[in-house]
């Protein structure tokens, strides 16, 4: 296995599959307990089961927003040779930390809930489990 690569084992078919962008499902609008919510699903390449693997909600959202800005002014000032300050890398971190956390948090509150999505024009409901990358 190499270093980037990232396993799944589906929960229904316990297969194992290394994910891509093939079976990594972009951000879907969800409704936990009627607040609005983006979840990233992964799907199973041999049985086509989904599993909600990230949260998200406005908040987070706006601080990926806002990390991936600073993300790149850096790396330009980096491509630049210019020199990082310890303060922008230490804020680099630190939104990056609070990313992690609420989304811990909103997966957390929403695990075991019925969450109600839209897939073209047909309305689905499944369970929100809390699944974890190996």
């Amino acid at each position: 296995m190499k270093l980037n690569e990232i396993y799944f084992k589906c929960e229904k078919c316990k297969e194992s599959f290394l994910l891509n962008v093939n079976n990594i499902m972009s951000k879907k609008p969800v409704t936990i307990d009627n607040d609005v919510y983006f979840v990233t699903f992964v799907k199973c390449s041999n049985c086509g089961k989904k599993h909600a693997v990230q949260i998200d909600n406005k908040e987070t959202l706006d601080l990926l927003m806002e990390y991936e800005k600073l993300f790149v002014r850096l790396s330009m000032l980096r491509k630049k040779g210019k020199n990082i300050s310890k303060k922008d890398n230490e804020k680099l971190k630190e939104i990056n930390n609070e990313i992690k956390v609420r989304r811990f948090y909103l997966a957390q509150n929403a695990n075991n809930k019925t969450m109600k999505y839209l897939e073209g024009s047909t309305s689905f409901e499944d369970t929100f489990k809390l699944c974890v990358l190996k």
